[in-house]
């Protein structure tokens, strides 16, 4: 074996190492961070997400359906998930119980589970993939809380009335303009309303996002959840921003 052939073991490594050096790098410095260092970065990782086949970037809502089909997220019914959503559930009867919730990305409404009736009075829950809302409307809830599941794009979603809660679950990274899109959805809060978010803590993308959010606007309360070997952080916001960001 020559001299490059030995070599051959080590280069897919490095290329690794540099590939996630790259990604994490951007994700900490650049993104919603720097437009100009942002816009440069961001195509070359997302070629390189694309090609690492990475689970914690957009999708398209074919592939969504296609996964929701195959039953990929069925896990998220598991036990291993359930103190995510007793915190979010905790944090809603805390803040504003009875009031009306909107979950954005909801799945097959797994969530729903844990709130209706005893933690709010409306819960409206959306998603993407057209598969999913179908076994979230299969579901049957105990009376006092009007519930409904629809499929539509959270890019494009426009809420039909101002809510009391707003939930993102595990979905802002995997929208485009996270930033953005969390601006557009606090148009449609009470003033007095709560934003929940739950993160996982693993992902490069979803931990820049938020941080963002915790430094753009103002943060009521946070915790973390750890469940070897996964982890999450579940922040409350309010409906104000901070300083001028």
């Amino acid at each position: 074996m020559g001299a490059l052939g030995q070599l051959d073991p080590m280069i897919a490594p490095m290329k690794a190492r540099v590939r996630n050096l790259l990604r994490a790098s951007y994700y900490s410095m650049a993104f919603g961070r720097s437009r100009i260092l942002g816009n440069a970065l961001g195509a070359v990782v997302r070629r390189q997400e694309e090609s690492m086949g990475c689970g914690d970037v957009p999708m398209a809502a074919g592939v969504w359906d296609k996964d929701y089909s195959g039953g990929r997220w069925k896990y998220l019914e598991g036990m291993e998930q359930v103190a995510r959503y007793g915190v979010i559930s905790g944090y809603i009867r805390q803040f504003k119980r009875n009031g009306a919730v909107l979950d954005v990305g909801c799945g097959t409404g797994v969530l729903s589970v844990h709130i209706v009736p005893h933690a709010c009075s409306e819960y409206v829950g959306f998603d993407v993939s057209e598969a999913a809302i179908r076994e979230a409307q299969a579901r049957s809830f105990e009376p006092g809380c009007a519930v409904s599941f629809s499929a539509a794009d959270a890019n494009t979603y426009v809420p039909g009335r101002r809510f009391d809660v707003m939930v993102f679950n595990e979905v802002l990274y995997y929208v485009d303009e996270p930033f953005t899109l969390f601006e557009r959805y606090r148009n449609h809060l009470a003033d007095d309303g709560i934003i929940i978010i739950c993160s996982f803590r693993l992902s490069p993308r979803a931990e820049a996002v938020r941080q963002g959010l915790e430094e753009r606007y103002k943060l009521l309360e946070k915790v973390e959840i750890h469940r070897p070997p996964k982890s999450w952080a579940c922040c409350v916001f309010s409906n104000a921003r901070l300083g001028n960001k």
